[in-house]
């Protein structure tokens, strides 16, 4: 009786934490984005860079190789927190001070204030 009950209880387990992780991603998440002294409010509810979106909705961002080695993509997180899928150039100070790589930041908050003209 007891191997059956730790199986189900490890397969109860992996069920609530993968919807915990399924509901986390489809929230939808504020994200404020300024670039060019403009102020763009947008809603994200797919696990998207925030480069990407920049790009989906026609703002200027700056970006080149997208691959996180090159540092043009470098914005200034005002709010919130992100996840980086790559970083090889930021050191741990500057992820420290709030400088990301938006084309590797993925949103980990439901709130995001992005400034590419603060770096």
């Amino acid at each position: 009786m007891g191997d059956k009950t730790t199986i189900l209880f490890l397969i109860i387990t992996f069920f609530i934490s993968n919807i915990a992780l399924i509901i986390n991603t489809c929230m939808s998440k504020k994200i404020k984005i300024i670039c060019d002294d403009l102020e763009y409010n947008l809603e994200m509810t797919e696990n998207k860079t925030i480069l990407e979106l920049a790009l989906e909705h026609d703002i200027d961002a700056p970006y080149s190789c997208q691959g996180g080695i090159c540092s043009t993509c470098l914005a200034k997180l005002n709010k919130g927190t992100v996840q980086m899928d790559n970083n090889q150039i930021l050191t741990d100070d500057e992820v420290e001070d709030g400088y990301i790589l938006s084309c590797q930041a993925r949103p980990t908050s439901d709130e995001l204030e992005v400034n590419y003209d603060e770096v």
